[in-house]
């Protein structure tokens, strides 16, 4: 729903929940299988854990589970052994680890996978380039798959080891990569019609 509020009247498929759902134009296509009980349970168990931790905070998104522990980084280890505790009770759900956060979800969540199905709905990788920019330990899935796809480009934004090609520091390089990105197909447009180098892209990177 915020994805939808921020395109406005642009009508563009839009994946969620790390994938676990999938709206193409007006159709809704729902990945995961109904763990709703399972979170509602676990969130249960969370919160009478975090009793006596209130600067942990439970995120339950329905078809998954958060702990942050950002308002708290010293508690890491305590969200850490209270999260794997829960995920005993629950080995259908996959662990991940966030920035200043630890998430319980559904196994065959994963952004990579989204991105496919895009793609495929999509139905013209000649005519689509995908480009994936994310900033969290996440979005690893999705750089992995775009680089298989030829020309595609992924972007990791911030420092850390990843699976992506380029770096950009931080959300103001984004920006400024993106008008650069805008400028470069405007011209694209005006003066190669016809012309299917996409060199722009590679151009604006570096």
């Amino acid at each position: 729903d915020s994805a939808r509020k921020l395109f406005g009247s642009i009508h563009l498929p839009i994946a969620a929940l790390h994938g676990l759902e999938i709206y193409l134009g007006n159709e809704k296509k729902i990945h995961t299988p109904k763990n709703f009980l399972e979170i509602s349970n676990i969130y249960k168990i969370l919160a009478q854990a975090c009793i006596s931790y209130p600067s942990l905070l439970i995120e339950n998104k329905k078809s998954s589970i958060a702990l942050h522990y950002r308002k708290a980084p010293e508690l890491e280890d305590i969200a850490k052994k209270i999260i794997l505790e829960s995920q005993k009770m629950f080995p259908n759900l996959k662990l991940i680890q966030g920035k200043f956060v630890y998430e319980l979800l559904p196994a065959q969540a994963n952004k990579g996978l989204a991105i496919k199905e895009v793609l495929s709905h999509l139905n013209q990788y000649e005519v689509y380039t995908p480009i994936f920019i994310g900033d969290d330990v996440t979005d690893e899935d999705g750089f992995y798959f775009v680089n298989q796809v030829e020309d595609g480009i992924s972007i990791k934004v911030g420092q850390g080891l990843t699976h992506a090609k380029y770096q950009l520091q931080d959300t103001k390089q984004v920006h400024d990569f993106l008008e650069l990105f805008l400028e470069h197909i405007k011209n694209y447009d005006n003066n190669f019609k016809g012309n299917n180098n996409l060199d722009g892209e590679k151009t604006c990177l570096n």
